[in-house]
């Protein structure tokens, strides 16, 4: 019984491997900022549902308290998954980012859009 609990857990561990996301990072583990924007930031500001931020100049100040549970409703992050050092590279690197082009930056799809009459 042992065993086989083993080889089940072996072969699962085999077969996340190659999943870059199936594993949670924690501070001090992120190879860069780019893969931290990729891994926890990018699902929603570069795919529509929240505001685009590639490019922006935002304060350190700003992007400490989105991470740390002031802006609702996005997910907050501990200092032990990424930590203040981090989030001000973040920071930095978004504002050296290139914003994208203007037809890409639509509104959030949760966004309420008033029609013209």
């Amino acid at each position: 019984m042992a065993r086989s609990r083993l080889l089940v857990y072996a072969a699962l561990g085999v077969a996340l491997l190659p999943c870059e996301h199936a594993w949670a990072q924690a501070a001090g583990e992120w190879r860069n900022s780019e893969q931290l924007w990729r891994s926890t930031c990018a699902y929603c500001h570069d795919g529509h549902v929240a505001s685009q931020l590639l490019g922006e100049r935002l304060t350190a100040q700003a992007v400490l308290g989105a991470a740390r549970g002031a802006a609702q409703p996005m997910p907050s992050f501990t200092p032990s998954q990424v930590s203040d050092a981090e989030l001000r590279a973040l920071t930095d690197w978004i504002a050296h980012q290139k914003k994208p082009p203007a037809d890409d930056q639509r509104a959030p799809r949760h966004a309420t859009r008033q029609r013209a009459r």
